[in-house]
């Protein structure tokens, strides 16, 4: 301790203090008052500088944080829009039939290798598309000599005829009618029906077929799934219904 004190004293009390280097007269061992300030001064510079680094340690924690909340926002919301909707692909199909629809992004769409209709097409998920919506649909045309659905009787009636020829087909075991609405899109009637079949080698699928008539085509579109896959790709099928319309078509003899 004397030590230490003595350090600062030289011979006739004058002393030489190395931190400010400044000269004075001391009783005993007591330092300048010059330097005392110098010493207060440094302090609370030094107190003054560790506040600021702390202040700014910490602000630059809070912006860190903040925009760490910010991107994982972004992401959720990214990641949820991803999954409540898929994306969708609009198939236009020849100028002289005037039919479109939109369908699920991973679905592929191409011609059947047996043609059986005037016009036919088929939709089902791509090969290795990873995460496509469950299902199948497609779209047939046929030439009719009527020029509405209506003159085919109502949408009920129609549902229940659609129901007795799945019946009649081999390996059905039950078909059952859900429901039949008659729709209006740019000037023409459509009817949506909607059924269930099940039968020995593909199980119960769900169906929903939308169907109408103009220039004597009868078009009809239809999405299904299997059952145990409905309630996952059901908006997605909805969808293709609700997207497919046709223009009217002036039947030239």
């Amino acid at each position: 301790m004397e030590a230490a004190a003595a350090a600062f004293v030289c011979a006739g009390g004058t002393s030489v203090l190395p931190t400010c280097g400044a000269k004075g007269t001391y009783a005993g061992t007591r330092m300048c008052a010059e330097h005392v300030a110098s010493e207060a001064a440094c302090g609370a510079v030094s107190r003054r500088a560790v506040l600021r680094g702390t202040c700014a340690v910490a602000a630059a924690s809070l912006a860190a944080a903040a925009l760490d909340r910010s991107r994982a926002v972004v992401a959720a919301e990214t990641a949820a829009e991803a999954t409540a909707a898929p994306a969708y692909a609009r198939y236009q199909g020849p100028l002289g039939l005037g039919y479109s629809f939109e369908y699920p992004a991973g679905w592929s769409v191409g011609k059947k290798t047996v043609k059986t209709h005037m016009n036919e097409l088929v939709m089902s998920p791509a090969k290795k598309s990873e995460g496509a919506v469950r299902g199948s649909g497609g779209i047939v045309v046929d030439p009719v000599k009527i020029n509405s659905v209506s003159e085919f009787g109502t949408a009920e009636a129609v549902g229940n005829r659609v129901i007795e020829l799945e019946k009649k087909k081999d390996g059905v075991s039950t078909a059952r009618l859900v429901s039949s609405t008659e729709v209006q899109k740019g000037g023409l009637t459509y009817y949506e029906i909607e059924y269930v079949v099940d039968t020995s080698h593909g199980g119960e699928k769900h169906f929903i077929a939308s169907s109408t008539i103009t220039g004597k085509n009868l078009y009809v579109m239809t999405a299904q799934a299997k059952t145990t896959d409905f309630a996952a790709s059901e908006p997605a099928l909805r969808h293709v219904i609700s997207s497919f319309t046709v223009k009217p078509q002036y039947y030239t003899p």
